[in-house]
């Protein structure tokens, strides 16, 4: 990053560099909240940076790196919801997430069928 004056478009002044720095990848997972703030001081020690970081998983991929992707379905491809892990959990009259829920839920005998 490197941070520099802002001479607001003024011709006859270039934004001058004030300071810059690297940093090592900060790993992250997806997380409901911000990671604590973190402050990065420049490779000349004019400036210093603090930021907070959060990563959040695009609309229907779960898990530590966002690799499990799941979508409530109710239709011929199956019928199901997602939890928050991202696991399927089946609807009502259905059974066996490995299956996508397709299959028709077996009622025991002494069970009512409508539900």
């Amino acid at each position: 990053v490197k941070i520099t004056d802002d001479d607001n478009g003024v011709p006859s002044f270039d934004d001058q560099l004030i300071d810059e720095f690297t940093t090592p990848v900060i790993p992250l997972s997806p997380s409901t909240g911000f990671t604590n703030q973190t402050t990065f001081a420049g490779d000349y020690g004019y400036a210093s940076v603090t930021l907070s970081f959060q990563m959040e998983c695009d609309t229907d991929f779960y898990g530590s790196n966002c690799a499990t992707f799941c979508q409530d379905t109710d239709n011929e491809n199956g019928h199901y919801s997602c939890n928050g892990d991202g696991s399927k959990v089946c609807l009502t009259g259905y059974q066996n997430p490995q299956t996508d829920c397709t299959e028709e839920a077996i009622c025991d005998p002494t069970c009512n069928p409508s539900n």
